[in-house]
């Protein structure tokens, strides 16, 4: 049997000299596909500069040296992307959805299901959500779960991006929609150990960046320089107009009897502080026979007053 013996490491195409000890005769004894295979190094010797290192070996035959070419493509792609924290641990992914630079606070959601409310749930604005689920992707995306009309979120933290979407409703997949909202994402990374992380310390600040120009220092220290406390994101979150909210939940997923009852019964008319409301929290107000009003963060009380209101709603949101 012939023993292979790994020598170096090789990241960019053959050079001619190299070429020709791909093409070294082999003795009676190697198969004639082999042969055939070492006779083309336009096959053997295509690796390109970007691909990941792999092995050339040596193989030994009856006192022979054959050096062959191993430079192949991986499989898989090699992790491009580095989520850096303000406590200088350095976390390598693979990169999906928008490339760049952003910074914000990262923190988790434990939710197994519903990433696509999550991502577009405007209390995440500033922050990078880890989900601790490690299968994110797999029903891709729709239009009819969104929480609000864009994503807020600068990036998602993934153990595993499904390559596959396997969904009814699905109109894209979680990294074109990602490439359409701007929104970075770093997938390959142990999500579950930086839960562990963010626990034990609470919220942290990082930096997720598809650059390689910038070193892992740089971007500590940017981490350690940003914050989000006081900074105003109602302003951006907020509508600026007062609006009406009609659409009660679509039928499909109604299963309370007592909305479908309370539909029919006394309507209630409610005004609607947005700090970030969601849609759903609209939806159920509806579907409960309310008539809505949604406010801007900062509409004046007397104004809500003068609604002759039957109750007032204060929304959750970014507020810091």
């Amino acid at each position: 049997m012939a023993a292979l013996h790994s020598t170096n490491r090789v990241t960019a195409p053959c050079t001619a000299s190299q070429q020709q000890h791909c093409l070294v005769p082999l003795s009676p004894f190697v198969s004639r596909g082999a042969k055939h295979a070492l006779q083309q190094p336009s096959r053997l010797c295509s690796a390109r500069q970007s691909v990941a290192t792999v092995p050339v070996r040596h193989r030994q035959q009856r006192g022979r040296s054959v050096l062959v070419c191993a430079a192949a493509q991986y499989p898989f792609r090699t992790k491009d992307a580095r989520l850096v924290l303000e406590d200088g641990s350095v976390w390598q992914g693979v990169s999906f959805g928008a490339k760049g630079t952003e910074i914000g606070e990262v923190v988790f959601n434990t939710s197994i299901t519903g990433y696509q409310e999550i991502m577009t749930d405007p209390s995440y604005k500033g922050q990078f959500v880890c989900f601790t689920h490690p299968h994110i992707g797999n029903v891709g995306i729709n239009q009819d779960d969104e929480e609000s009309t864009k994503c807020h979120l600068g990036a998602i933290i993934v153990r595993d991006l499904s390559i596959a979407v396997s969904n009814y409703r699905s109109r894209m997949s979680l990294d074109e929609y990602c490439k359409q909202q701007n929104v970075l994402g770093i997938a390959n990374l142990d999500t579950r150990a930086l839960t562990k992380v963010l626990r034990e310390t609470g919220c942290l600040n990082g930096v997720i960046t598809t650059d390689h120009s910038k070193s892992n220092e740089e971007l500590m220290n940017m981490a350690k320089n940003w914050t989000i406390v006081g900074k105003d994101l109602l302003s951006v979150v907020s509508c600026t107009e007062p609006y009406e909210w009609k659409d009660p939940t679509m039928s499909e997923w109604e299963f309370n009897e007592q909305a479908k009852q309370a539909a029919a019964g006394k309507r209630f008319r409610v005004v609607a502080y947005d700090f970030g409301i969601k849609h759903n929290i609209l939806r159920r107000l509806a579907s409960f026979g309310c008539f809505i009003t949604v406010v801007p963060a900062d509409y004046p009380a007397e104004k809500v007053l003068e609604l002759n209101p039957d109750g007032v709603f204060f929304s959750n949101g970014p507020v810091r």
